[in-house]
């Protein structure tokens, strides 16, 4: 096992220096490949097998990036563009046919290549990305290789200036309006006198061409190759490993190239495009890019054979210029010895348009915009490769990883590609995913599907194009009847998930027939479960309602908010309360953004439909409908019996039942929105009291057996009806074709009300923090993602409801909100599981209405704060500093207090809780109430003690 504990100690080295260095990213990425690396070790040993599995010297990689390159080059099929050293490269290794680009625009497509992610298209920057990332030359660097940065690689050159081994290097000081462009020549970008007699007068920028008569490395690019040269032979004499981007600039506008391979090409030879007019049904937000009028002698002439025909030769010109350079560093490869063990990558950041439509540029979803040349070379691999499978640029960080021998990182966004350079017909995606300014695209083997969204998604434009029968693009099929299955299909494959979350009201953490009722019947909720993921030690944020969906809908612990219950904190007599409370704080703040703003933004449509209780409408939190919502927690007036006082939801009929107009008016939505991304909220009033259950069914659980805990008809009857209107909400998915594309929560918002419902072997209820108040069922169905009939035993939060939809929708979310959730994705989809973390409650108020199981029988709970760690959960009680500890493995009940067994534990969360208080500003009343008479609140512990150890 010493050549793989070799790799893991080198591995903890760079860990422990990128931990010095403050580069947290990259030694998280470090942790994660050592831990794979030891756990591999230990499975199989070092067998030899093992060994050979890695390469003798870990390769070296030439990572070649052009500029504007599309795939019109000789090794493409089309000889008229002269490229003989690009072929030559492709015949070393693999040749991807259809290879596309993430984002059609320079900046973050670069992004998008260099981190492994898919960005969106206003992203030029990696410091833009709100993910964390290791980008692909901060991963090689730690890993001992040399990285470095040759012309354009990132589209600026002090982004991530950080992750290279040397200051990134480029052959001119300036790119984009960074100075003067009138000062051209000065910068070398043109050569020729006469160029300076055409000037742009509004971007103070030269001509779109030039064709000066200097050798190579008078431009740019010259230099670029001259430079990579030098770093070669440098490199070759340290013998370390080398990740060495060469980042050239052409065929990037201005198409400016040596005269030389201008006369490579005879103008008069050249072929324009036979599709010089707009596809037919061209959506109006389709549009070609303004940039080459940024530079001289475009305007007018470009509707002009004569203009078609000098930009073409321009283009190829540059082509040409970039070929010659790219061969001669090949060339210095080869003579230095370095090709048998160097990883070339050769591939175009997007494509272009070159006259097809009368578009010239990038900046849209034509096909010329968003293919690309992608070439691979590495040992060990298949020479004269080629593969049509489709492939986006996205894959080329994890395909790197695996050619060097590195575990996959987390959370790329790409798939390896290197099966295909073995075999080219292995495999392949199904699909590739592009975006650009307000619209997304997707291409799959035959279509090319487009699709442009109002902010709140709705469908404005569409494009279709059938590349089997029309590869020039000529025809959008999007609006014809024939194409409607196709359309619907591609759709699909854009639209991020549906969402619903159904959190029921007061509903026991034992209330249903799956969580082990016998007395309750709930075979549709069952059904949910056994569909999804059940999550056995799932937790409510807080004990009562409106602080619980204050946390959920914000992702955030009590403090950060602070709503600790409903209406004041100043509950039960004050003769009775030592401590004058912390003040609650009635609403969630409009401006603290719920997971509804965050998904509203992403493109969904969004609904809160049923109880409300944080805010006087949630039509300011995030919602674009509310039914039934506002301040109150509990049916008024009619309560569950129609006619309802609620708003949007008069009723349709007499007698109409709650819970049944709830739902119609949850499918009413669903339907309607059935086409477009949806984020449906839907907090049932059932079972919150008044208890009032259908006659009929109240009637049936009269007559049938109780148990000692559950036996009320009514509140049966009433989850019943529950069940039945889970059941609808479930079939109108399946009917409608939604159920594969929606993600299903099903939780409550605390526990059960002890009077009611006892949630035994569970201590207490609603409105206490022992378990029976805030342990909840939850349930997570997404059929085709989520494996059905699995369950969890990690203990997760109704804060972590907030991180979990946002990372399910790809939806951003603003680097100043603070979230105290974490991502259940990777449990959800079993990819990954959750490091051991602790989930906190602080409550610094009264809560009247105690019973035997609460703290005392006058309050519920009283101030204090609880932490849960593993199998242990403490309690402190903020009136005379009081310590519980529990260990919920072996005592789920919270019968027996273990801090006298154990006065390390005890420290060790105390200490945690405290910290946290520390962290999150949490208040502590340390004010004596003037008010208070000792004697009352001892009364009834003794009765206290001795139901509890009746129980």
């Amino acid at each position: 096992m010493v050549g793989s504990m070799k790799i893991v100690s080198n591995l903890l080295m760079s860990l422990r220096a990128a931990l010095m260095n403050g580069a947290l990213c990259v030694a998280s990425a470090l942790l994660l490949t050592a831990m794979a690396w030891a756990s591999q070790s230990a499975a199989i040993g070092d067998t030899a097998q093992s060994e050979s599995a890695l390469p003798a010297e870990r390769p070296n990689i030439l990572f070649i990036a052009v500029d504007d390159l599309r795939p019109q080059l000789g090794c493409y099929d089309h000889p008229e563009t002269l490229s003989p050293n690009i072929d030559r490269l492709a015949a070393r290794g693999t040749l991807f046919e259809r290879a596309y680009c993430n984002v059609p625009v320079c900046g973050p497509s670069r992004v998008s290549v260099l981190t492994g992610l898919r960005t969106s298209s206003g992203q030029w920057k990696s410091s833009s990305l709100s993910r964390d990332f290791t980008t692909m030359p901060a991963f090689f660097k730690s890993q001992g290789y040399e990285a470095i940065s040759n012309g354009k690689v990132f589209h600026h050159m002090n982004d991530r200036r950080e992750d290279w081994s040397e200051e990134p290097w480029r052959s001119i000081e300036i790119y984009h309006g960074e100075t003067d462009w009138a000062n051209y020549n000065e910068y070398g970008i043109w050569q020729s006198k006469t160029s300076s007699a055409f000037i742009n007068q509004r971007t103070k920028r030269g001509p779109y061409f030039e064709s000066a008569d200097v050798p190579d490395n008078a431009y740019q690019d010259g230099k670029v190759a001259d430079k990579t040269i030098a770093d070669l032979k440098r490199l070759k004499e340290n013998g370390e490993p080398f990740f060495l981007a060469c980042g050239f600039w052409r065929p990037h506008l201005p198409f400016n190239a040596p005269k030389k391979y201008w006369d490579l090409y005879q103008r008069d030879e050249i072929a324009l495009a036979d599709n010089r007019f707009a596809p037919e049904d061209m959506p109006k937000r389709m549009r070609t890019s303004g940039e080459i009028d940024q530079y001289a002698l475009t305007g007018s002439r470009k509707t002009s054979d004569e203009f078609h025909l000098e930009a073409r030769h321009a283009y190829y010109a540059s082509v040409s210029y970039v070929d010659a350079q790219i061969g001669r560093v090949m060339d210095s490869l080869d003579e230095l010895g370095l090709a048998e063990n160097t990883i070339i990558v050769l591939w175009g950041d997007h494509g272009w348009n070159l006259g097809e439509h009368e578009f010239w540029g990038k900046h849209n979803t034509f096909v010329n915009s968003l293919q690309v040349p992608l070439i691979v070379c590495a040992p060990g691999t298949k020479t004269q490769n080629r593969t049509s499978n489709l492939v986006e640029l996205v894959d080329l960080y994890p395909t790197l990883l695996e050619l060097t021998g590195f575990p996959e990182l987390p959370d790329l966004d790409g798939e390896s590609i290197v099966s295909l350079l073995h075999d080219p017909e292995d495999g392949g995606k199904q699909a590739v995913f592009s975006k650009w300014s307000g619209c997304e695209a997707v291409k799959t083997d035959r279509y090319l599907y487009t699709e442009w969204r109002k902010g709140r998604g709705e469908v404005t434009d569409r494009m279709l194009f059938d590349h089997q029968v029309d590869p020039q693009e000529n025809v959008n099929l999007a609006q014809k009847e024939e194409a409607a299955s196709v359309v619907r299909s591609h759709s699909a494959m854009l639209n991020k998930p549906n969402i619903i979350y159904i959190n029921v009201d007061d509903l026991g953490w034992t209330d249903l027939s799956v969580q082990g009722s016998t007395f309750y019947e709930t075979p549709n909720i069952d059904r949910l479960a056994s569909q999804g993921m059940t999550f056995t030690n799932a937790y409510a944020a807080a004990a009562n309602c409106a602080p619980s969906r204050a946390c959920s809908l914000s992702g955030q612990y009590t403090p950060r908010h602070g709503v600790y219950t409903v209406d004041g904190s100043a509950r039960g007599k004050s003769k009775n309360r030592r401590l004058v409370p912390t003040k609650n704080t009635l609403f969630l703040e409009d401006d603290n953004l719920t997971i509804a703003d965050i998904l509203r933004d992403s493109g969904y449509a969004t609904a809160s439909i049923g109880k409300w209780h944080v805010s006087q409408d949630p039509l300011n939190n995030g919602f674009d409908l509310n039914i039934a919502g506002d301040r109150w927690g509990s049916p008024r007036h009619g309560g569950y019996h129609s006619p309802f006082d609620f708003p949007n939801c008069a009723q349709e009929e007499e007698g109409e039942y709650l819970t049944d107009r709830l739902t119609g008016e949850a499918i009413a939505f669903i339907s309607e929105k059935r086409t477009q991304p949806f984020f449906l909220y839907l907090p049932f009033y059932t079972v919150h009291s008044p208890l009032q259950a259908k006659s009929d069914k109240k009637a049936e659980y009269k007559a049938k057996q109780g148990t000692e805990a559950h036996r009320n008809a009514s509140y049966a009857a009433m989850i019943e009806s529950l069940d039945d209107n889970v059941g609808r909400l479930m079939s109108t998915l399946d009917e409608l074709g939604l159920s594969e594309n929606t993600l299903v929560v099903f939780t409550s918002d605390n526990g059960g009300v002890w009077n009611t419902s006892k949630q035994w072997p569970l201590r207490a209820g609603k409105g206490s923090y022992y378990e029976g108040g805030i342990r909840e069922p939850l349930f997570v169905r997404w059929p085709g993602q989520i494996k059905a009939g699995t369950s969890s035993n990690i203990p997760v939060n109704g804060v972590d409801f907030f991180p979990t939809f946002a990372s399910a929708a790809a939806a951003a979310v603003p680097e100043d909100k603070l979230l105290d959730g974490v991502d259940l994705m990777p449990l959800l989809l079993q990819t990954g599981t959750l490091e051991e973390r602790p989930l906190f409650w602080h409550f610094p108020i009264y809560l009247q209405g105690g019973n035997a199981e609460c703290t005392d029988p006058l309050f519920r709970t009283r101030p204090g704060s609880v932490v849960r760690l593993g199998d242990w959960k403490l309690h402190e009680y903020f009136e005379d500093g009081r310590i519980e500890l529990y260990n919920l493995r072996d005592d789920i009940g919270e019968k027996r207090n273990l801090i006298a067994e154990h006065p390390e534990k005890t420290k060790q969360l105390h200490d945690l809780l405290r910290a946290w208080r520390s962290q999150v500003n949490a208040p502590v009343p340390t004010i004596l109430n003037p008010e208070f008479q000792p004697a009352d609140p001892s009364a009834g512990l003794d009765e206290l003690e001795s139901l509890l150890e009746s129980r």
